[in-house]
């Protein structure tokens, strides 16, 4: 758990498999897709992830408060907006590419 400004660091930071570059927070956008909106409580589509029930940062501060930032909502399909300074899940994001035979 980390608050909003520890998260967007804690992602630019991240590495894993040899991926040590471009790792970043979801945007709002991004986050919404992944919400499986069937379901009653928050969760994500990518089932590896297994974030049922969980709060979790966006990159995305709200337009008219940059004190705010967006994030899931424990038990709604939704996005919500909360202060920068609470403590919530951070999950780093990487846009890989397939070239046939390999992610870079």
């Amino acid at each position: 758990n980390n608050n909003w400004a520890n998260a967007i660091t804690a992602c630019s930071s991240h590495s894993i498999g040899g991926f040590v570059s471009n790792w970043r927070l979801p945007n709002a956008t991004e986050a919404r897709h992944l919400i499986n909106h069937s379901t009653v409580g928050t969760s994500w589509d990518y089932a590896p992830l297994n974030l049922s029930g969980s709060s979790w940062w966006t990159s995305t501060t709200r337009p008219d408060s940059t004190t705010l930032a967006f994030y899931s909502l424990v038990g709604r399909c939704q996005l919500s907006s909360v202060g920068k300074t609470i403590l919530t899940a951070t999950i780093p994001f990487r846009t890989f590419t397939w070239n046939g035979t390999a992610l870079t």
